[in-house]
């Protein structure tokens, strides 16, 4: 799905469809206060603080965005219901204890 906000109504379509995919935030569309052009606002909770983020139509029709657009469209159906996502191990697991090169 495409970011929309070249319009109030195309940013609400777009809110919409975020807020279905991911319910648990709040997507609100409002307008800016300098340009008067559309915004998608973003708030989550993160740690028991609301973390507040905003997409605005420059964003959008940038080169950041075409980059992540096109990542997701390569992405898209490569991963099946249930997958997960993995860092690899590397060679040494972290101890919880520090290290103290001075001690053997």
């Amino acid at each position: 799905m495409a970011l929309n906000l070249d319009t109030v109504a195309d940013a609400k379509i777009s809110a919409a469809a975020l807020q279905s995919a991911c319910p648990t935030w709040k997507w609100l569309v409002s307008s800016s206060v300098r340009t008067d052009k559309p915004i998608l606002r973003i708030s989550r909770r993160h740690h028991g603080n609301v973390k507040s983020s905003v997409l605005t139509q420059d964003f959008v029709h940038g080169a950041d965005y075409a980059a992540l657009a096109e990542a997701a469209n390569t992405l898209q159906g490569l991963l099946a219901e249930g997958a997960r996502v993995m860092r690899r191990e590397g060679r040494r697991k972290k101890s919880s204890r520090l290290r103290k090169p001075w001690r053997r």
